[in-house]
């Protein structure tokens, strides 16, 4: 019989590196942010996302995604084990101050609420800046300068600040 030889390929495959946990927050408005980018440690590229909202890219999008638990996931194959980590999606709504308005009052009238004269539907807890020094949002005609006065919400971080008028006469 002849000699007979065969071969055998060994292939070694590092085990895979998901980083670490990460959070981001964003605001609704916020442009698109890249989940990658958002774990710890030195994560291996390659992986894929699951989470509330599908994923495409790796880049989540604040205005038409939901906020939740996103898992980054590297597969190989047998024996080696899957690694995955996660980030943790928190979403903020900016503030609504209303809509600009205006408020046309009798000199001799009593105090009115700025708030009136904004229009839409303004949260509220915000805080009142014009002409004059602005006490429990009211504006009172005869002691009053007219103007416009400045409605201002702030944000819950890391939506800015907004802010609406209402112009007095």
């Amino acid at each position: 019989c002849p000699p007979a030889s065969a071969s055998v390929t060994v292939t070694v495959v590092t085990n895979p590196d998901a980083g670490t946990p990460g959070a981001i927050t964003l605001c609704t408005t916020d442009a698109s942010a890249d989940l990658f980018t958002q774990l710890g440690g030195t994560p291996d590229a390659g992986g894929t996302w699951t989470g509330p909202s599908a994923i495409v890219g790796g880049q989540f999008d604040p205005a038409t995604m939901n906020a939740g638990i996103y898992t980054y996931t590297i597969t190989v194959p047998p024996p080696c084990t899957d690694a995955s980590n996660t980030v943790t999606v928190t979403l903020n709504a900016p503030p609504d101050p209303g809509v600009d308005g205006s408020l046309t009052l009798c000199a001799t009238r009593p105090a009115v609420a700025l708030f009136t004269g904004l229009g839409g539907s303004p949260d509220a807890g915000g805080s009142w800046s014009g002409p004059s020094a602005v006490v429990g949002g009211l504006f009172d005609p005869t002691t009053m300068t007219a103007g416009v006065y400045t409605y201002t919400v702030n944000g819950a971080a890391p939506c800015p600040p907004a802010s609406a008028t209402v112009t007095v006469n």
